[in-house]
């Protein structure tokens, strides 16, 4: 059992966060590998995945995609063809070939912008595959912070796992406030949150954040702290040394 995991989202409190400082396993989200080292990250939307291969970040980086299956190169033109139909566009983004002999597909269908999700046109996203550190998970989780925190649980099976820059912020109706995403929106944050907390029992777990409380969904949660970094000192909050005040 691995003692402390830190787990890092994109939500606007991570600027506080001086990450270098952090003293154990760090898995972070989608486009934080930009700014910031992290030991792996994880990313859900094919769009993020793709992007970040395409960087090179996965050479050396262990990263975990959801269904990243690679094909032979003699069927690029099959699949290029029938993605075309399926998402009605021949619009692709893609990598240089390079001497590559497989390719990882997916395609992203029209989507309307809301207040939940980005506007975004269909677009097949190509990545030309060498030898790299992406691992292919399937994603029973509705986004990044959620699946990174489950794959966390599963591979370090922590004694502490400290919650970071999860601000829950994906939409600010009225200044700080968080929402809880409905049940016929595209996730339910929260409630995927709630299922790891309740299955990884034995784990505590520390939600660090100074612009958000305690959410009414997680109150029967046993095995749940918050802290606040801003007011307290390092000993009384029980942090690990290297968090700024």
């Amino acid at each position: 059992m691995t003692d402390e995991v830190f787990v890092l989202g994109n939500g606007p409190s991570i600027k506080n966060i001086d990450i270098k400082s952090l003293k154990g396993k760090i898995y972070g989200c989608n486009d934080i590998y930009e700014t910031n080292s992290v030991d792996v990250l994880v990313a859900t939307d094919f769009q993020m995945c793709h992007k970040i291969y395409h960087s090179g970040y996965a050479f050396s980086n262990e990263c975990y995609f959801p269904f990243w299956i690679s094909q032979n190169e003699k069927n690029y033109d099959q699949y290029v063809s029938q993605m075309a139909i399926n998402t009605k566009s021949d619009k692709i983004i893609k990598n240089e070939k390079e001497d590559s002999t497989e390719f990882v597909m997916h395609g992203v269908g029209d989507i309307k912008g809301t207040k939940y999700q980005k506007e975004q046109s269909p677009t097949t996203y190509v990545s030309w595959v060498k030898k790299d550190k992406v691992v292919s998970i399937e994603s029973p989780c509705h986004g990044a912070g959620n699946m990174a925190l489950r794959i966390a649980c599963q591979i370090e099976n922590p004694k502490k796992m400290y919650m970071m820059g999860m601000d829950f912020f994906a939409y600010r109706k009225n200044g700080n406030e968080y929402f809880t995403v409905p049940l016929n929106a595209p996730s339910d944050w929260l409630g995927d949150y709630t299922k790891i907390m309740n299955q990884y029992k034995d784990t505590q777990f520390i939600q660090v954040n100074d612009e958000i409380g305690e959410f009414e969904e997680w109150k029967n949660i046993k095995n749940l702290k918050y802290h606040q970094y801003n007011h307290l000192n390092l000993k009384e909050k029980g942090l690990p040394n290297g968090i700024p005040l």
